[in-house]
């Protein structure tokens, strides 16, 4: 996909105070397997009635770190002091890491305040901080204790992803796919769907054409921004 969208690998999506969307998957002319990683993170209170925003995220926004036998994309954060450009407004870290061979190490230094860690493997087996086993499409969840986080691969390559953050220290109220911080903003939050404000559905038949015409004639109340690279939407 990278190649048909212009080098972009990653769609960012800040909902902020809210916008209707879908997740549609671009299969036209593609006859092999498809996977793909989705993630959903928290943002603080104060982020939460932001203008809905996506962005394309390719390699000028994600580097690319290829050490030895590693190879290792910065999605979020910063690896080896290299930084992601990713929009993100809290302080989390997304890696995703190949090791190339049996016995690959890849080493990685956490900020002080990440207290949260979550590594899930998609191919092969590693070893964590030298003892643990992780097997293939297994997740592990970190202690922590110390910065500094070794993984090893197993008996071939190993291909795995790595979510880490500081805490929001903030209360969560969630249901469905809304997440506020109390119930009286959910309620007002299903309130702002159930009136249109997030956008109108829409028929998941229609052509691309038409779905454009719908988004711009139902769009969200709320100012809708989106990065200068993103054509596909307009």
């Amino acid at each position: 996909g990278e190649e048909r969208h212009g080098g972009y690998h990653t769609q960012w999506l800040t909902t902020g105070a809210g916008i209707l969307h879908e997740e549609m998957f671009d299969i036209e002319g593609w006859n092999e397997r498809q996977e793909l990683f989705q993630l959903w993170l928290n943002v603080p209170s104060q982020y939460k009635m932001d203008a809905p925003q996506v962005n394309l995220l390719g390699t000028n926004e994600c580097p690319v770190i290829k050490g030895d036998s590693t190879e290792t994309i910065v999605l979020a954060g910063s690896h080896g002091g290299i930084d992601s450009g990713a929009p993100s407004v809290s302080s989390v870290g997304i890696y995703h890491v190949k090791l190339l061979e049996s016995g690959a190490k890849w080493e990685h230094e956490l900020p002080s305040d990440h207290y949260n860690a979550i590594l899930y493997v998609r191919q092969g087996n590693v070893k964590v901080g030298g003892s643990t086993n992780v097997d293939p499409h297994h997740t592990a969840f970190l202690k922590s204790n110390g910065s500094r986080l070794v993984v090893e691969a197993g008996g071939g390559p190993a291909d795995f992803i790595l979510l880490t953050g500081a805490p929001l220290n903030e209360p969560v109220a969630a249901q469905g796919s809304m997440v506020m911080n109390t119930q009286s903003e959910i309620q007002t939050a299903y309130g702002d769907y159930q009136l249109g404000r997030m956008g109108l559905p829409w028929n998941e038949k229609l052509s691309d054409e038409d779905w454009r015409k719908h988004v711009r004639q139902n769009p969200s109340a709320y100012t809708y921004t989106e990065q200068s690279n993103v054509d596909s939407f307009e």
